[in-house]
């Protein structure tokens, strides 16, 4: 899982200075509109790549890489270098990363139940160790920041080798580093995907093992950290395909690419507003969002898309480069200031490619002005 663009320049001094548009420098300030492409980083195809509020870090792998498990990188926009971190306190399959505004929290784990969590503070490039997760949250678990916590709901249930979904939640304190069970939601879900709508946690998905839904329909479910309750969504309507999930401005959104579906959740009328949305293909590929002020952005497997708050639409993106058609790119995107940093892994046809290979492919891509 998102994007940002730059916005205007500002005379101070004498230098000239690419701002975002809440006024703060902007480190991709010498980028334009549209793709460039960036060195990819150290390590291989299952490093995590995450936004630190002015650098880019790249860790984690299955412990096959190049780079050891405790090897990340931090990567600077204007010189497009990147340079080794402190050694990590551990390492592993990165399930979720998530950026507090000072410190960078990856949660590392597989599909067994159970998280370590570590913080990269990249003021001091130095890592804090918090307590491990209690049993529960897993890779499949989603993982939304509220501005306080990281609220973890669903993934797997493997207790007894069964791979249900769970029905069970936790919240990360950032702060404190404390973990709390949450009250249990309405509905189980295997791996479900998250938005924060500013006042409440939106997540949809499905019932029943992964592979084997329960349920014919994509189920919603919100919930409110202050009151601590959940509640069912009325349906969408949606079936069962890959959905991605964001908030663009506080306004929580699903979006199904290969069914050419999108719904935005408005509170105060208790219901779904369909959002019009092109169909891109991507079968059965997983979705990835990301979104900066006044844009999301979507990459389903080599189909990129990008909403708009001022029109509330979905638009076909042009992908970066030219590949065969039957090629679908897994990838992920990332909000990074006022653009997105795509990162996918384009296999070479009839032949698969391998970790470190050149197929591996980092981009930054900004949205046009307005």
């Amino acid at each position: 899982m998102g994007a940002a663009i730059l916005a205007l320049l500002v005379v101070a001094g004498g230098v000239v200075f690419a701002t975002t548009r809440d006024g703060s420098a902007d480190p991709w300030g010498s980028y334009g509109e549209g793709w460039t492409e960036l060195p990819v980083g150290p390590g291989t195809r299952f490093t995590t790549y995450a936004w630190a509020g002015s650098e880019l870090v790249a860790w984690g792998d299955d412990g096959r890489g190049s780079s050891g498990p405790d090897t990340a990188y931090t990567f600077d926009p204007a010189s497009k270098i990147w340079a080794q971190t402190a050694p990590a306190p551990t390492g592993g399959f990165v399930a979720a990363a998530v950026w507090t505004g000072s410190e960078l929290l990856f949660f590392v784990g597989s599909y067994h139940p159970g998280m370590a969590v570590v913080g990269f503070d990249p003021e001091r490039n130095a890592w804090d160790s918090f307590d491990r997760s209690p049993r529960g949250p897993n890779l499949l678990s989603s993982y939304t920041w509220t501005g306080r916590d990281v609220v973890v709901f669903g993934g797997v249930d493997q207790l007894h080798g069964i791979e249900e979904g769970t029905d069970r939640a936790w919240s990360f304190d950032a702060a404190s580093g404390a973990w709390s069970e949450l009250p249990s939601a309405p509905v189980r879900m295997s791996a479900p995907t998250a938005a924060w709508s500013g006042q409440e946690l939106i997540a949809a998905g499905w019932s029943g093992p992964l592979l084997h839904p329960s349920t014919d329909s994509l189920q919603t479910v919100a919930f409110d950290p202050a009151s601590s309750a959940w509640r069912t969504l009325p349906d969408t309507q949606l079936g069962i395909v890959p959905t991605g999930a964001v908030a663009v401005d506080e306004r929580p959104i699903i979006w199904q690419p290969s069914a050419d579906s999108s719904f935005e959740w408005r509170k105060a009328a208790g219901a779904w507003t369909p959002i019009p949305a092109p169909y891109l293909g991507g079968g059965g590929c997983p979705v990835d969002t990301a979104a900066i002020s006044g844009f999301a952005f979507g990459w389903a497997c080599g189909h990129p898309a990008v909403f708009s708050a001022a029109t509330s639409s979905w638009s076909p993106v042009d992908p970066p480069i030219t590949w065969d058609a039957t090629i679908t790119p897994p990838g992920v995107a990332v909000a990074v200031g006022d653009g997105f940093v795509v990162s996918a892994f384009v296999p070479t046809p009839d032949a698969g490619a391998t970790e470190g290979s050149p197929d591996t492919h980092l981009w930054f891509w900004r949205p046009p002005t307005p």
